[in-house]
């Protein structure tokens, strides 16, 4: 799957699964995309304690403009999934057609309505830390 189709359908994904407009906020798509990088690490034997290293490196590290970042975690992330003998595209299009099954779009919205002020809440207190 071209990475422009992916995109556009995962879009379209997440309008439709994440249909309530504060879903939509840059902090809970960084939230989640970092929730799936956790999930990674974790799936190919990264302990807790190693991945609390590598945060507290990370955190330090030098800012990259946004489009540096975006490609830089493409290519990472394609090297970690060639390691474990997965295509990108393969992955993306199995998982695309797993979201899009009614019962996990279904699941998915149920989730955000029962989780919507929670996420508010979550979004004022960030708004006076940073």
């Amino acid at each position: 799957m071209k990475l422009r189709k992916l995109q556009s359908r995962s879009l379209e994904w997440y309008q439709r699964a994440i249909s309530i407009p504060s879903s939509f906020t840059r902090l809970d798509r960084v939230e989640h995309f970092i929730h799936r990088a956790i999930q990674i690490a974790r799936a190919v034997g990264v302990t807790p304690a190693e991945l609390d290293l590598m945060i507290d490196k990370a955190k330090h590290d030098a800012i990259m403009m946004p489009n540096q970042a975006v490609g830089a975690t493409l290519v990472t992330l394609s090297a970690v999934a060639g390691n474990y003998g997965l295509e990108l595209d393969r992955c993306a299009k199995d998982e695309l057609e797993r979201l899009w099954d009614p019962k996990v779009v279904a699941r998915c919205q149920d989730r955000e309505n029962s989780i919507a002020g929670v996420k508010e809440d979550k979004r004022k207190r960030f708004r006076r830390v940073a």
